[in-house]
């Protein structure tokens, strides 16, 4: 026979029991647990293929991977993958010149920030380049793909696909983000007298999927041998190189 067990002890023995049940429970193969879907690698098994940095590229408020493949043979440009945070893999083949850095676009990247107001950030790659003059691509998130974010002021070269800053004596030009979905486009040109450089402002808001003009001004005139103003020379926006 199985006698009374005392009040402390007979508590300490309920406790021993409501643990070892509960330990049961939890394992129980009734209530199993979903484990969470990895993200994509964006590069793979690719070889020629580095990892960028982590950024918010479709606008969900998640970091995404944003990876670049370098090119095959000089100038045959290069591809830019993004894994989302969601699990998707989106690529999109850039044009790069053999003249930027190493010709197989392994320096093409020049960095990610917020350009056009849209949620997510665009992405920057330096495609071309002369003399004292660069331009971009500027890769966008739309609709689950890459495209390409026209720049509000067309070039001869371009069509206006391309983003350029310039700086020399003879020519300069700048982007100045004032904030997402605003942005000033600056530029000092030598006269044809060559005595002077005329500078000029022009502000872009992005405005129902396009940039619409916002504002104009005549700055001033510069001698080529004045330090022009801050923002008449390269990039001015965050997390970008100014030249």
């Amino acid at each position: 026979m199985v006698g009374r067990v005392p009040g402390r002890a007979g508590a300490l023995v309920a406790a021993v029991l409501l643990a070892v049940s509960a330990c049961g429970d939890a394992a129980s193969p009734g209530a199993p647990v979903a484990a969470p879907t990895p993200a994509p690698d964006a590069c793979g098994d690719l070889a020629a293929c580095r990892l960028l940095e982590r950024v918010d590229v479709d606008g969900d408020g998640a970091a995404d991977d944003v990876a670049l493949v370098s090119a095959a043979a000089p100038g045959e440009g290069v591809e830019v993958r993004v894994a989302t945070a969601a699990g998707a893999l989106v690529t999109r083949a850039v044009p790069v010149d053999e003249w930027v850095g190493d010709g197989l676009g392994t320096d093409a990247w020049w960095g990610s920030t917020a350009l056009d107001g849209e949620a997510g950030e665009e992405l920057l790659l330096l495609s071309t380049v002369g003399a004292h003059t660069s331009w971009f691509t500027v890769l966008t998130w739309r609709a689950g793909a890459l495209e390409v974010l026209s720049a509000p002021e067309p070039d001869e070269f371009s069509g206006g696909q391309q983003w350029w800053v310039d700086a020399s004596r003879a020519s300069s030009a700048g982007v100045t983000v004032e904030e997402p979905g605003l942005v000033t486009w600056r530029t000092a040109l030598v006269d044809d007298a060559l005595e002077g450089l005329d500078t000029r402002e022009r502000t872009y808001r992005w405005r129902e999927g396009s940039w619409q003009p916002a504002g104009e001004a005549v700055t001033g005139r510069w001698s080529p041998d004045e330090p022009l103003p801050e923002g008449f020379q390269g990039w001015h926006a965050p997390g970008l190189p100014v030249l």
